[in-house]
């Protein structure tokens, strides 16, 4: 099956506090490059809690925390995206 894509989603990860530290700055840096070569939107998201609830969601699956340690970037990219789609897909 091929699907085409339509849009590039990136965790912008904003500290709690709301400010862009330096992991910020360079998912901006790395979105801005990323919509210099690519003919689809290339947008941020914030992605802060991504990992705890990644986490607690893997918890309360009974995931070893040596398990949870190996999947808990993947399900906090999904929880972002999952949370970017509720908000009706922004651009």
């Amino acid at each position: 099956m091929d699907e085409e894509v339509e849009i590039v989603v990136i965790g912008l990860p904003i500290q709690m506090n709301g400010e862009l530290g330096m992991a910020a700055e360079a998912a901006q840096r790395e979105a801005a490059l990323l919509a210099t070569v690519l003919d689809v939107p290339v947008i941020l998201f914030d992605e802060r809690m991504t990992t705890v609830a990644a986490d607690r969601a893997l918890k309360e699956a009974n995931i070893s925390a040596s398990r949870r340690r190996r999947y808990v970037d993947r399900v906090a990219a999904a929880v972002m995206l999952q949370s970017w789609l509720d908000r009706g897909c922004p651009q």
